[in-house]
């Protein structure tokens, strides 16, 4: 996941500044996120089951709509 780093970090053997955008695990980018350490710079995909939801809903009114006109 590439991540831009809000604050600055560093370990034994590296050290990255504020700014700096830079590559991580899924999951240590993730908790950088949720703790306001970092922000994502991966594009934000539109996941397909939006669109599915949608269309069960249109059927779901659909088959509302049978019961009434048998009515």
């Amino acid at each position: 996941m590439k991540i831009k780093l809000l604050v600055s970090r560093g370990g034994l053997d590296f050290s990255q500044v504020a700014g700096q955008e830079i590559e991580v695990a899924d999951v240590e980018g993730e908790r950088m996120i949720a703790e306001g350490q970092a922000v994502s710079l991966e594009p934000e995909a539109k996941p397909e089951a939006d669109k599915k939801p949608a269309k069960a809903a249109a059927k779901s009114k659909a088959a509302e709509a049978k019961p009434e006109a048998d009515a």
